[in-house]
């Protein structure tokens, strides 16, 4: 095995999709030797590799910098508690989701990269059945480069955002020089680069102003923690937020407009919540998941621009070659020439044709593909949010059964969903884009037949065909109409036969054809399968696959196991239940030994003024005593109340001995014979 720098490979890596414009000027300009000898017309100031390699030093600096800055909560006497693992990210939290979604967006490069362009941290040479063991090795590599990033936004606090700031701020710099380090640039090239790295420039201007903004705010909160702090934070959160909209009293809904210009109005003002997205208020995203579908939107534009770039390339070229070709023949026709002459020209004007509708076809898939991929992401979003409300209440109705799984197994599909999610999206776009080009190539290839005179054998086989089309059409039709209004009673509203002779016999000749009719579904259903197949496959909400085979698909598995992990972990109630007790532990600090709690942990002592912080009626004197005692009254008031609800509880009441020897004896009584013949 042999590990070695590429210089000469890493300078052009990031600017080869560009080598197609290059060689058609060099082409038109008759340089035919720079044309062969590509040469870039922006470099990498540094080599990709060497970049990376040299980033490993302060990258590993920086993270155990940050890791003394934190306490273990094991062995704390062991020097100090210091250092202690520190992690990039909380993935079942929603703090800091727009700033963890920027952070992954402007290394979502490096994912491109190493999935379409196979650019590896370390140049190799050896056996390709080791290759894999250096893709993994770049993984640690780059994901040990960006670690610092991570941890700035994880620690929250001060030495942390001044490492993210400067980690920010000088892969801005660098990205910026990458782009526009270029010797004689055409403007052409110039934004073709900007338009392919505009998602993660935006990223990491994002990171440059926010890093900073919170560091300004991280300086100026204190860093005393008590009960009211842990009040206030409780009721701004999402999970306060999600539990006080379930006691608040729904809104009535929108009466529905009456006239038929309203209706077609309110339909409209319904297709973007329908076809993109709705909102529901006071829902966030978790910081994964917008994570995930920000690494994925931005794989998709770029892989979309260097499709399209790629493309003009192409076709630029091909129509090159054919006006070449069409000026040696001649644009006309001459009086004398050969017939060879003349075929050549007809056959190079039909490509001329087909080139130009393959143009289009393929400007029309890869666009559509692009757009269809942002629509089911879209879709995507709404499906998880409505798996996570509905897992919260504990319906799981949509996804895998969880008896069918192990707890292991779930969390598993935890760890996978990330990566699987990306990858899915991926092939998809490339799957949706291959038949999007098949169906646009095949209409535009009807197109140009009927263009040139040649559509009499596609009318021919049309005359064939549309019998069988219509008879299907007509007699499916005839069925449902006839199961309407004549076999089933009240127009269909029951399910009762009516009519049943007819019924029969009309079931009886139906046999005899529903078999040739059922060969055309046949195949129908497996276009069906292959279109709605290619359509779903980026989304890993929908299996693939029929209900009781859902654990076959790693991908809707991997999905499922999420849901539960992040459902069971992030549950609202549970999270506003637990900050309320704590909410209560340090109420009850405070009025013991008035003292108060860091956010790191630590107790700090203070006067009695501590109880400030205590909320208080208006004439109620902030003591020590007036604030235990009202803790009383409300233990009082709490207890019984539960006993006041158990005694009026209905189920409970039929369970007491009291009512349930007064039952019996009603029963008794009931079946206590009142005359003599019943007695006889």
């Amino acid at each position: 095995m042999v590990l070695k720098h590429s210089t000469e490979r890493t300078d052009k890596m990031s600017f080869d999709f560009l080598s197609g414009f290059v060689e058609i000027r060099s082409f038109l300009a008759g340089d035919n030797d720079s044309a062969q000898d590509y040469d870039p017309p922006c470099k990498d100031v540094v080599a990709h590799q060497t970049f990376y390699l040299y980033l490993l030093a302060p990258a590993v600096l920086f993270t155990l910098m940050l890791a003394f800055t934190e306490k273990r909560f094991i062995k704390r006497d062991c020097c100090g508690g210091r250092p202690s693992l520190v992690h990039p990210q909380d993935v079942i939290g929603r703090s800091n989701r727009v700033s963890y979604a920027a952070a992954f967006g402007s290394i979502a490069f490096l994912c491109a990269g190493v999935i379409f362009e196979g650019t590896y941290a370390i140049d190799y040479t050896g056996p390709l059945y080791l290759k894999v063991f250096i893709l993994l090795l770049s993984m640690v590599i780059y994901g040990i480069g960006y670690y610092p990033l991570f941890l700035s936004l994880s620690l929250d606090s001060i030495p942390g955002y001044i490492v993210g700031i400067i980690y920010a701020w000088f892969l801005t710099g660098m990205n910026f020089a990458r782009t526009f380090n270029c010797n004689n640039p055409a403007a052409m090239d110039i934004g073709i680069l900007v338009i392919r790295g505009l998602p993660e420039f935006l990223c990491q201007i994002y990171l440059c102003f926010s890093l900073p903004v919170r560091l300004i705010l991280r300086i100026r909160r204190r860093n005393i923690v008590t009960s009211k702090d842990v009040q206030d934070e409780a009721r701004s959160c999402y999970s306060g937020l999600h539990v006080r909209k379930i006691f608040e009293k729904p809104k009535p809904p929108k009466p529905e407009p009456e006239s038929l210009v309203g209706k077609v109005v309110a339909l409209i003002k319904s297709l973007p919540a329908r076809l993109l997205y709705f909102n529901i208020p006071k829902f966030r995203y978790s910081g994964r998941v917008l994570s995930v579908f920000a690494v994925a939107f931005i794989i998709l534009y770029k892989v979309t621009v260097e499709f399209i770039v790629a493309a003009i390339s192409l076709f630029q070229f091909g129509d090159i070659l054919l006006g070449l070709i069409l000026n040696e023949v001649g644009l006309e026709a001459q009086p004398m020439e050969d017939e060879t002459i003349s075929t050549t020209r007809e056959i190079v004007n039909l490509l001329f044709y087909i080139l130009y509708a393959l143009k289009g076809c393929v400007y029309t898939a890869v666009v559509c593909a692009f757009v269809l991929g942002c629509v089911l992401m879209l879709h995507s979003l709404c499906t998880y949010r409505m798996y996570l409300l509905e897992s919260y209440k504990g319906n799981h109705e949509f996804l895998i059964p969880s008896e069918d799984s192990s707890n292991a197994s779930k969390l598993v599909g935890f760890m996978r969903y990330a990566g699987y999610q990306v990858a899915y999206i991926g092939w998809g776009f490339f799957v949706q884009m291959i038949v999007l080009a098949v169906v646009s190539i095949v209409i535009a290839t009807v197109v140009v037949l009927f263009q040139f005179g040649l559509g009499g054998w596609f009318i021919e086989k049309l005359h064939a065909i549309w019998p069988v089309l219509l008879t299907t059409l007509v007699v499916n039709f005839a069925q449902l109409l006839m199961a309407r209004c004549a076999f089933l009673q009240k127009g269909g509203e029951f399910m009762a036969l009516n009519n049943r002779r007819l019924f029969f016999i009309t079931v009886y000749f139906m046999f005899f054809y529903n078999i040739f009719l059922g060969l055309v579904s046949c195949l129908l259903r497996i276009l069906k399968a292959i279109l709605i197949g290619a359509f779903f496959l980026p989304r890993l909400d929908h299996s693939t696959l029929p209900r009781r085979f859902q654990w076959f698909d790693p991908g809707f598995a991997a999905y499922c196991g999420f849901i539960y992990v992040e459902s069971a972990h992030t549950n609202p109630v549970a999270i506003t239940f637990v900050k309320m007790l704590k909410i209560e532990t340090l109420t009850t600090k405070e009025l013991g030994a008035g003292t108060t709690v860091t956010r790191a942990g630590r107790k700090v002592q203070e006067s009695p003024a501590a109880v400030k912080y205590i909320p208080m009626t208006e004439k109620t004197v902030p003591t020590v005593d007036n604030m235990t005692a009202q803790r009383r009254s409300r233990q009082a008031l709490f207890r019984w109340q539960v006993a006041y609800t158990l005694i009026r509880n209905p189920e409970l009441l039929v369970r007491r001995k009291f009512d349930i020897l007064r039952s019996l004896e009603l029963l008794g009584e009931l079946n206590k014979p009142t005359s003599k013949e019943d007695m006889v």
